[in-house]
């Protein structure tokens, strides 16, 4: 081409303000001449991995383009004039393909169908030289009533664009070794009877198939693929790139038919008459004639049948097909046979934007099937903790993590308590013998009676709820519990024993943490002073008054029972599981027992008078315990290493206790009179205190190491080196009797009087919290009971605290 004079001067006369790249810019470039002019390009020269246009002004002159799959022909303006060159693509990119008029990865030339058609069969490769299909050979009817384009590389080797086409008007031959639409007269209906058909009815649906070549980098091909619209009814031919409808077999085509129920002519424009008129052939007048609608008596245009069912949607009465009748179906939209609802919100899980009921929606919500409206993520993982099974990411999942709120790989528990050092407030020393992450598995929580919990009680006591043992199926009139302190396992099942006065029946009753009674025994001609102990393999051990030992398996089976040699004394001593498992408890008989975890008796030492105190262990496994006006310790064989006498007996009411082992190793023991004494761990005393604490009561250690005790004169502390001071003083009668400590230190103490029972909570330094009365009206309108002064309540691992109330109720307060 040669552009006139007057456009070549005013071109030339642009190149001055406007320069283009010289070749020495162009690099090594093979370059050709091409006689078109020019004045710049819009990729900015030679740039592969752009498509650009070369123009003169606003005219296109030349555009980057693909020769095969591999081979880019890259356009470019040179002093005003149009040069041209090849490159390979495969030089350009790595794995580099042609597309479009650039150089891509071939990952991003992967063939695209915007209708997605699926065959049954696997397609061939070669463009045009598919046999016809018919439309049941496809595994959705859908996509071929549907226009659609597919973008790819082609069997031809050229990346391109190919759209869902109908084929010419032509008879054509269905012959596969005859031609198609290109030599349609080589098809002699004469020769071949039957297999001709009219090409305009044919549908040429471009799709993406398997790369058979495995040379090519290519995963997929892009083809057409060619199908008989005829051949499922009642589908007419082929319009715009898709099958469309012909109900009344006329001719003429749905689209353009306006009677597309009643057979007519074309000069009608598919009507019998010039009129078009109602058809009895549409009940509903939808447009759907009445053999193909799937729903004659009510109109739905859209034919829309969700479930594939035949019953289209607007009259089927299971819309999803899930087997749920829609007014029932909590997502009638959407099969779920299941009919999960977790927030009971009325709508089933697949179909609720929010599953969990926490006001967060689905697609934000960190944990999306566990109600957490506070989205806490401890640690920044974005899953909330509500869902996170290792909340604290140490890498240990959090049922079996030891501080599952700290990272602490390391999981370094030194008393084997089941809480790692980390979050462990705890001064017990080794609890390897009793049960790990048990709230409370022993009567003052560990072996050195420090009777402090690993978890803090209610902040505002409510009460959750009551258990009325007089209510209880198979529990006699009279059933009380003994004056002992609730156990608490790691599941939260508590144990409690009781007895039942007019038949010299004793009972030990599991109950759950939710208040109702999980199981029981009932023992004939026998009873309870004592509490329980949990061990680490979660048995149950409990001694009676008839010189017992009971081993309970948490399904309620008995494993074992040991019966002490000397008969006729009772055990009022609760149990102490050592380290290693053994068993100690103190009896009337003047003997302490050492039991293994078989139930066999290991040894047994002879005191002076019976021991009514629990054991108590030191750091060096010696057993010390109360006898007569003594403080005994004994070894792990069964030698007596020393002795300390107070002034009066030691009577540890009924299996209570006053001595504790401080994290010092100092020992803290009382006796009937108000004198204290702090031991060291041989027996030695170290100081004399005087101090009016209640000897039946336990002494607690508080958070702050100081050792609290219930006294006469009020509530008392002491410390390590004998300081005594009193917190609250009363003049005639205790702020409370028994007491415990929570983790932060805060103090839970119990008073029961003849017409009602106190909680109350106190700070370490003696300030009231909180006191629960339980006759204090519409709040816990409960019948009380006097006599059972003794009984410390108890913390569980949700900070419900338990505690008993007169012969026969158990309480559990919450926040």
């Amino acid at each position: 081409m040669r552009w006139p004079l007057k456009f070549r001067i005013l071109v030339s006369s642009v190149f001055i303000l406007w320069p283009c790249m010289t070749l020495a810019q162009q690099g090594a470039f093979p370059l050709h001449l091409s006689q078109h002019e020019c004045t710049h390009e819009t990729d900015q020269g030679k740039d592969y991995k752009k498509a650009g246009i070369v123009k003169l002004f606003l005219i296109d002159v030349a555009q980057d383009r693909c020769h095969g799959k591999y081979l880019l022909k890259e356009y470019i303006c040179s002093n005003g004039h149009l040069l041209w060159g090849e490159v390979s693509c495969q030089n350009v990119v790595p794995d580099g393909v042609c597309k479009e008029g650039a150089c891509v990865p071939a990952s991003e030339a992967a063939c695209q169908d915007s209708d997605d058609t699926v065959l049954v069969d696997a397609l061939p490769q070669a463009l045009f030289s598919s046999p016809i299909l018919s439309m049941n050979e496809v595994t959705d009817i859908t996509t071929l009533t549907t226009p659609g384009e597919a973008s790819g590389m082609g069997a031809s080797t050229y990346l391109s664009q190919m759209k869902d086409v109908c084929g010419k008007a032509a008879t054509i031959c269905t012959v596969p070794k005859l031609a198609y639409e290109s030599n349609p007269e080589l098809c002699d209906c004469e020769i071949y009877p039957g297999n001709c058909l009219d090409y305009s009815k044919v549908l040429k649906e471009a799709v993406c198939v398997d790369n058979l070549n495995t040379a090519s980098p290519l995963p997929q091909t892009l083809v057409y693929k060619q199908f008989d619209c005829t051949s499922v009814a009642p589908y007419g031919g082929c319009l715009n790139g898709a099958c469309v409808k012909d109900q009344d077999q006329d001719g003429t085509l749905d689209p353009q038919d306006d009677c597309p129920c009643d057979s007519g002519h074309r000069e009608f424009q598919g009507c019998p008459s010039e009129i078009p008129q109602a058809s009895a052939n549409d009940a509903d007048q939808d447009g759907a004639c009445n053999p193909w609608d799937n729903c004659p008596d009510e109109a739905n245009p859209d034919q829309a049948d969700m479930d594939q069912d035949g019953l289209g949607d607007a009259c089927d009465e299971d819309t999803d097909g899930d087997g749920i009748q829609n007014d029932e179906d909590n997502c009638p939209l959407i099969p779920n046979e299941n009919q999960t609802d977790m927030d009971g919100d009325g709508l089933g899980n697949d179909c609720d934007d929010d599953i969990d009921g926490d006001s967060v929606p689905n697609p934000s919500d960190n944990c999306s099937h566990a109600a957490n409206p506070n989205q806490e993520d401890s640690d920044k993982d974005k899953k909330g903790d509500a869902c996170d099974n290792d909340g604290d990411n140490d890498g240990t999942i959090d049922d079996q993590d030891n501080c599952p709120d700290l990272y602490n790989p390391d999981q370094k528990d030194t008393n084997n308590n089941g809480f790692g050092d980390l979050c462990d407030d705890s001064d017990c020393l080794d609890m390897s013998g009793l049960q790990a992450k048990a709230p409370w598995p022993m009567t003052t929580y560990c072996p050195q009676h420090h009777n402090r919990s690993p978890y803090n009680g209610p902040g505002k006591p409510k009460l959750k709820w009551s258990l009325d043992l007089s209510q209880v199926k198979g529990f006699p009139e009279g059933a009380h519990f003994t004056r002992q302190t609730p156990v608490i396992a790691a599941d939260g099942t508590l144990y409690l024993s009781g007895t039942i006065p007019s038949g010299s029946m004793g009972f030990f009753v599991a109950v759950h943490p939710g208040g109702s009674v999980k199981w029981f025994h009932m023992l004939l001609n026998d009873t309870f002073s004592s509490s329980a102990a949990i061990a680490q393999d979660s048995t149950i051990y409990v001694a009676t008054d008839n010189h017992k030992l009971y081993a309970i398996q948490p399904n309620k089976n008995i494993k074992w029972i040991f019966e002490a040699p000397h008969e006729g004394y009772f055990v009022a001593s609760s149990p102490v599981i050592a380290p290693d498992g053994t068993i100690y408890i103190g009896s009337s008989s003047d003997h302490l027992y050492a039991i293994s975890p078989k139930g066999n008796l290991a040894w047994s030492a002879a005191l002076k008078s019976g021991i009514l105190t629990s054991p108590l262990l030191l750091a060096n496994n010696n057993i010390v315990v109360g006898s007569g006006n003594k403080w005994v310790a004994i070894t792990p064989e069964g030698k007596i290493a020393w002795s300390f006498e107070v002034e009066t007996s030691i009577m540890g009411a009924l299996g209570h206790h006053m001595a504790l082992v401080h994290p010092s190793g100092a020992i803290f023991v009382g006796g009937e009179s108000f004198s204290h004494y702090l031991l060291n761990s041989e027996g030695g005393l170290i100081k004399e205190m005087e101090v009016n604490c209640i000897f039946e009561s336990q002494q607690v250690l508080g958070k702050n190491q100081k050792v609290y005790c219930v006294g006469i004169s009020g509530l008392t502390t002491l410390t390590e080196e004998g300081i005594v001071e009193t917190l609250i003083p009363t003049a005639e009668a205790p702020v409370v009797e028994t007491m415990i400590a929570g983790r932060n230190g805060t103090l839970y103490g119990q008073r029961t009087s003849n017409d009602n029972t106190q909680i109350k909570a106190f700070t370490s330094w003696g300030t009231e919290i909180w006191t629960y009365e339980t006759n204090s009206g519409s709040t816990a309108p409960f019948k009380t009971y006097g006599g059972s002064e003794n009984i410390s309540p108890v913390i569980g691992t949700d900070h419900t605290l338990y505690f008993i109330d007169g012969p026969g109720l158990l309480h559990a307060l919450g926040d």
